[in-house]
């Protein structure tokens, strides 16, 4: 809605979610953007394991995954557009 307010249409409005997970018991999270393509947990757990294994070098198979935060995110590409027209003063108060 604040988007909106700033003069934006909505339909321009992209909304980006976030995953924070981790392997259970290490302090290592890596955050992974939601696969807007399925919505399967799945591919989320996929994307992780694949992530993190570019990161570290291994994977740690027969540990659950936990999601530690989620974060959503709102952008809107392109140029911004032109602030309003300023209201003209009336005088001194």
């Amino acid at each position: 809605a604040s988007l909106v307010k700033q003069g934006y249409p909505e339909d321009s409005i992209v909304i980006e979610k976030y995953l924070n997970m981790r392997y259970e018991g290490t302090d290592n999270a890596i955050m992974i953007l939601e696969c807007r393509d399925s919505d399967s947990p799945l591919s989320h757990a996929r994307t992780f394991v694949d992530q993190y294994h570019r990161e570290f070098g291994f994977e740690l198979e027969g540990r659950d995954l936990l999601i530690d935060d989620f974060r959503v995110r709102a952008i809107v590409p392109g140029a911004t557009p032109a602030p309003p027209p300023s209201v003209p003063s009336l005088g001194a108060p």
